[in-house]
């Protein structure tokens, strides 16, 4: 979100063999030299060049759409910046 206004997505949707559906899961973003990367558990998924977030707040969602039943639990939440 940025203004208000939800922003077109920097990365599009896509499956991983990585995410583990009955266990704990570790997902880790990072942004260096203008590109943006996500891993799940340890595996790069994603990455794309973007200059949209020099600074600001981390935010993390998700959605089933209109999939129902599923619990999302977070636990040691860990951000840090790289100098």
């Amino acid at each position: 979100m940025e203004g208000g206004a939800w922003q077109e997505k920097l990365l599009d949707w896509t499956t991983s063999k990585s995410i583990d559906p009955d266990g704990a899961n570790y997902l880790s973003m990072e942004r260096v030299s203008g590109v943006v990367s996500l891993y799940v558990n340890g595996v790069l998924v994603g990455q794309v060049n973007s200059d949209r977030f020099p600074t600001g707040r981390l935010g993390i969602g998700g959605s089933t759409y209109d999939q129902g039943n599923a619990t999302v639990c977070l636990d040691n939440l860990r951000v840090w910046r790289l100098e």
